[in-house]
Parts: C-alpha cells; structure tokens; sequence
C-alpha cells in the first residue's frame, strides 16, 4: 500500500480528539453523515483528498470529506451490496466488490447469495470500465469480499461463500487463482487480504486463521498464530511491517508482526477504544483510519443508524 504525503493530513484538522489506548495514541475521528448508509469498505483518495465509501444497504460508492459529508460517485445497478473497495491511482481505476446478502435495496432472489461480481471504474468519474462475473467461473453460492492491488495492476479477490481466491489481470480476466478446504467455513471463510512480495495473505474469519499463498507457484500453508484472529474482517500490511487484523465481532484491531516471512506471527498489542463492528481500514502516511460499519445492527433489523465513524489511530 502506498503512503500518502504528510500535507495530505492537516484536512482532518477539525476531526482531532486527543486519546489514550493500549499501545497507539487515538488521534481522532471523521463522523460519516448518511443515514442508513452501513458504509463496508473504505480507501482514502489522494486527489480528491477524501475518503470513498461501498455501501450494503445502498449499493454504492460515496465520497466522504473532512466534515463527513457524502455525495455518490457511482450507483451502478450490477453493484448490489457494495463491499470491498480497492484504487490503482496509477491507473485511473477504482475496484468494487458486489454481493448480496440481503440487505440491499437492490437485493433479488436471483442475486442474494449468489452473486461474486467485479465492478471496475474510473477513479476520476466513476465511470463504469466493466463488471467482472466472478461467481460465473465457478457454481455454488458467492461472496465478492476483498481486494488487493498488485504493482502491475492486477487484482486478487476473496470469496467469503466459496472456497475461492481469484485473481483478475490487468486486461480484466478473472481466473481462479487458489482453492483449499483450509478456506472453506460455515458461514464467512476468507475475507480481509493482502499481499507481500511474496505472498497473498488472507483471513479465514470463521475460523481464527491467516493463510499465506506464494505468488510463485500457488502453495499455501497456514501462519502459526500464537493467538486465533476470530471474526476477522479487512487487513492492512502497514509500513513499518506490522500487520492491522480488524475483528468486527470483538470490536477490535490486533496487531500482528512476524520474522520469518508470516510462517508465524504473534500478536503485538490490540487498539480497542471507541470501535463499532469496524470492517476495514485504510493507511495515511503514519496513521490508520478504522471504519466502523455499525453492520450488527443492520443484520439485526435496525437501519436506523445515521453516523458512521472513521477512527484515526496513530501507532
């Protein structure tokens, strides 16, 4: 992931709340107004100088300033729940994940569960570029979660409902990249994703566990934790090493670090404070910015919530 300029921080000025919490100091908070909205995924624009948001109520992709404000980039109809997001600023394209687990406004018996789809966009307009049918390259139910951007441009995908990790090349054709019982799961198995030079590390959410798969030749073997990551969600590989592990469930962000090129990983520290079912994350140059995606409430019947918040960590 690239580090965005330290002059591109001073825009959330306004937002900073001082803090303490276990091995990081909170720096503060952008509170995201859009009621209803159950914000998923999120990255941070470095031209727009803004944060862009999926939706899995709304099926969209918002841009969200300092003060919170939202205004749609893109509403395309094939993107149902709105998932994971992914930029190549080189570029000029913004990956989408589109699923449905039932909570959309566009949710259908012929999408819910069924669906595993690829939008691909200008980053600049939000103009569509092609919508890639993962699910087609394989049947059974599907789950378009997570991307990760490799430097020439492809992308590698996790499906939460299917054994499955993809990869998409530059020219836009998907193929299955990985199958392994080890991602299988009942309910979620993989989900967060990122990669190394070496690797493509994924989280079994279900499952406790972190796998690593060579990019070379497609092997894959299970990281020794010393403690099970349960209920995790997105993943970022920060600078300095250190792996951030968001644990929606426990309302949490583990740390992980390893010395031996992830064949095992303990765990570091755990950021806890002010969290709510928080998804994924995204760097800023020294910081990580948590989102909280408030999804337990929706998947219990409330849609009532209107503030979404992005905690600002700096380790």
């Amino acid at each position: 992931m690239k580090l965005l300029p330290s002059r591109i921080i001073p825009i959330f000025a306004a937002a900073l709340l001082l803090a303490s919490v276990t091995g990081c100091q909170k720096i503060g908070a952008v509170a995201i107004q859009s009621p209803g909205l159950y914000p998923e995924g999120i990255e941070f624009d470095p031209v727009r100088k803004a944060f862009l948001v999926t939706s899995l109520t709304q099926g969209k992709v918002s841009i969200v300033d300092a003060k919170g404000s939202v205004e749609t980039l893109i509403d395309d109809p094939d993107l149902v729940s709105a998932i994971g997001i992914r930029l190549d600023v080189a570029r000029n394209r913004l990956f989408v994940c589109s699923s449905d687990p039932g909570v959309s406004q566009k949710t259908r018996p012929a999408t819910q569960k069924q669906i595993a789809g690829l939008g691909v966009y200008q980053l600049s307009s939000g103009e569509r570029i092609d919508f890639v049918r993962l699910d087609q390259l394989q049947p059974g139910a599907h789950f378009c979660n997570d991307i990760a951007l490799a430097q020439d441009g492809s992308v590698f995908v996790t499906d939460s409902f299917a054994p499955l990790l993809y990869r998409v090349d530059p020219n836009l054709k998907a193929e299955i990249f990985a199958t392994d019982p080890a991602f299988a799961a009942d309910g979620f198995g993989l989900n967060g994703i990122v990669l190394t030079t070496r690797w493509v590390l994924v989280a079994n959410s279900t499952r406790g566990e972190l796998l690593r798969i060579s990019r070379q030749n497609r092997s894959i073997q299970k990281v020794d934790l010393d403690q099970p990551i349960q209920g995790a969600d997105g993943m970022v590989l920060l600078e300095s090493g250190q792996l951030a592990v968001i644990q929606n469930s426990s309302n949490q962000v583990a740390m992980y670090s390893s010395s031996d090129d992830w064949l095992s990983a303990n765990r570091q520290q755990v950021l806890k404070n002010d969290l709510h079912f928080p998804t994924t994350g995204v760097q800023i140059d020294d910081r990580l910015f948590v989102l909280n995606a408030h999804l337990n409430q929706l998947f219990s019947g409330d849609q009532s919530v209107s503030s979404f918040q992005v905690t600002e960590f700096k380790p």
